[in-house]
C-alpha cells in the first residue's frame, strides 16, 4: 500500500513537473520523510512557477492534494432553502450541481431543521461515503454520531429509534424498504450519486 501511494504521488509530481529540470524522484528517494520531501518538492515547483509567471488552477489543486490540504473551493454554494420549498411542493426533486456545492450534506441537514417529524434516508453508493457522510453531517451539528444522524450499512448501525437522517447504503436501502414494502420507514428518500 505505501509504494501505492509513493507510485500515485510520483506520477502526480510528473504531471505537475513536465519538461522541468527538477527530478522529483530524487527528491522523494533523498528526503527522510514524506512531509519534508512535499515541502522541499512544494518550494522548488513554486519557484519555478514564480519565474513562469502565473500558476493555472489544475497544478493549485495538484500541489494541494500532494500536501494533503484542500483546494479553495470556487463551486457556488447551494440555495438551500429554495430546494426544500421544491421538495415540498414536488413528490420527486432532482438536484444536479458540481461536486462541492452540499448536495449531500446542507439538504438532508436541511430537511432535519426544517421540518418536524421527518425521518430521512439518504444513500450513497460506497459504505466509506456513507460513514464520513454521517460522520460531516452529525459534526455540523454538534452531536454525536447515532444520536440525530447515523448510518446504516451491511454489518454496523449506528443510530437508534429517536434517528431522524440515516446514511446507508443503496443495498441497504433496498433491504429495508423491501421489508415494509406497505409502509415505508421514511418520510423522505435521498438517493445521492444516482449516476452510479
Amino acid at each position: 500500500l505505501r509504494r501505492h501511494r509513493e507510485a500515485e504521488q510520483f506520477s502526480m509530481c510528473q504531471q505537475i513537473m513536465e519538461n522541468s529540470p527538477i527530478n522529483p524522484y530524487t527528491f522523494f528517494q533523498q528526503s527522510k520523510n514524506r512531509q519534508e520531501w512535499l515541502e522541499e518538492f512544494r518550494k522548488e515547483h513554486e519557484a519555478r512557477l514564480a519565474k513562469k509567471g502565473d500558476v493555472s488552477q489544475k497544478m493549485q489543486s495538484q500541489l494541494a492534494q500532494l500536501s494533503g490540504e484542500r483546494p479553495e473551493s470556487k463551486v457556488e454554494r447551494l440555495d438551500i432553502q429554495k430546494i426544500l420549498d421544491l421538495i415540498k411542493e414536488n413528490q420527486v426533486t432532482f438536484v444536479v450541481t458540481e461536486t462541492g456545492s452540499g448536495k449531500s450534506t446542507n439538504v438532508p441537514k436541511g430537511l432535519l431543521e426544517t421540518e418536524a417529524d421527518v425521518l430521512v434516508g439518504t444513500t450513497q453508493p460506497r459504505r466509506t461515503a456513507t460513514i464520513n457522510l454521517a460522520r460531516r453531517v452529525s459534526d455540523l451539528m454538534g452531536e454525536e454520531i447515532g444520536g440525530q444522524v447515523g448510518y446504516w450499512i451491511r454489518g454496523e448501525r449506528k443510530g437508534d429509534e429517536s434517528t431522524k437522517l440515516w446514511y446507508m447504503t443503496s443495498y441497504t436501502l433496498l433491504l429495508r424498504l423491501l421489508s415494509s414494502p406497505m409502509k415505508p420507514p421514511f418520510t423522505h428518500i435521498i438517493i445521492d450519486e444516482f449516476h452510479e
